[in-house]
């Protein structure tokens, strides 16, 4: 019998080498598959709405387990198998769980994403403690700047200058809002929502405007990254642990 269940998740990123599954190493798809595979006693297919990178946090990714089982999976199964993540895994949760049409694609389905990064600048005891879960820059920041530099990546554009190496078909994303705010004890959050993101683009926005902040880049040149956009042209990637996964509407 094809059973299709979709699942809300929280994850602290820290001790997972991400999201997508990987010889030898921890990351959220390969124990997910493990021990749905050993749980429901089947070959389980498990998608999510984006892959995170290594330290990448999430409040709310959303993930489908795709399965043919022998029997009739019922409520209370899926819930006992929501019980049995959250009591293994301090770091990962099921937040909920539910059954969805055999036809849902979690890939179609997905209308928007939003990231949350924190920045952290002033250096103390507890920042150093926080130092797996926000940037600590520990540099001052011209806010207004930041805030004005940021509108340049709202819209839809060709942002082949803030990925990584891969090949993608079209380097064109759109991106329908960023939100700054000024957070206390010299924190500043940034939330980035748009249809889907390519890899490493979060944090290639995030590191550009923090390099222009300081002085790295001239008015001309962070243009430039638009106007003649080229695979990996921005050199300035922020770390992956100030970034959260927030929000997936489908």
């Amino acid at each position: 019998m094809k059973t299709k269940l979709l699942l809300n998740l929280w994850y602290d990123g820290t001790n997972f080498f991400g999201w997508a599954k990987q010889p030898k190493v921890r990351t959220i798809q390969g124990i997910l598959e493990e021990y749905s595979k050993k749980f429901f006693q089947a070959n389980t297919k498990v998608l999510s709405s984006g892959r995170t990178d290594r330290y990448v946090h999430a409040f709310d990714q959303i993930v489908t387990i795709e399965f043919n089982s022998k029997q009739k999976v019922t409520k209370k199964d899926i819930k006992k198998f929501k019980n049995l993540i959250n009591a293994i895994f301090s770091d990962l949760k099921i937040k909920k769980i539910k059954f969805v049409d055999n036809d849902f694609s979690i890939g179609f389905s997905v209308k928007e994403k939003t990231y949350l990064y924190k920045i952290n600048t002033k250096k103390s005891k507890r920042s150093e403690k926080l130092k797996n879960y926000q940037y600590n820059y520990y540099q001052k920041i011209d806010y207004l700047k930041l805030k004005e530099d940021l509108k340049y990546f709202i819209g839809e554009k060709n942002f082949a200058s803030f990925t990584g190496k891969e090949n993608y078909q079209s380097y064109v994303r759109k991106v329908i809002s960023i939100k700054i705010y000024k957070k206390y004890k010299g924190k500043i959050y940034i939330e980035i929502t748009g249809k889907g993101f390519m890899r490493f683009m979060i944090r290639n926005i995030i590191g550009s405007v923090l390099a222009k902040n300081r002085n790295k880049y001239s008015e001309e040149e962070f243009k430039d990254l638009f106007l003649n956009p080229k695979r990996g042209k921005n050199h300035y990637k922020a770390p992956g642990s100030g970034l959260y996964l927030k929000s997936v509407k489908y």
